[in-house]
């Protein structure tokens, strides 16, 4: 008995010695990192809007449609000055071209 005893305990040695240590074997892994996790969360959505009221709208549109009336009137103004100063030029051209025998020094 002592000496299956000993052939176990030396047999267990042998096979202690000739399994290599798992532990040491191995290759150290990379650590994985963790997944996140990832959340759904519903958020309400509100719109606000800051706009004038009807009653400004109108009243910028009516102050839109004076100013363009102005500008309008400032165009028509600045064409009759334009058609007045080409009316008195060719006049003056007459005068002293077409006309100077039919007037006198007086005039």
């Amino acid at each position: 008995q002592q000496q299956q005893q000993q052939q176990q305990a030396g047999g267990d040695a042998k096979k202690q010695e000739a399994k290599p240590n798992k532990e040491s074997d191995k290759v150290p892994e990379a650590k994985k990192p963790k997944k996140a996790t990832v959340k759904y969360v519903d958020l309400p959505i509100e719109e606000h809007t800051v706009s004038m009221s009807k009653k400004d709208i109108n009243l910028a549109v009516e102050r839109e449609a004076e100013l363009a009336m102005q500008d309008k009137m400032e165009v028509e103004k600045g064409n009759a000055k334009n058609a007045l100063e080409e009316y008195v030029y060719e006049m003056r051209d007459k005068i002293d071209l077409s006309l100077q025998e039919f007037m006198t020094e007086q005039d």
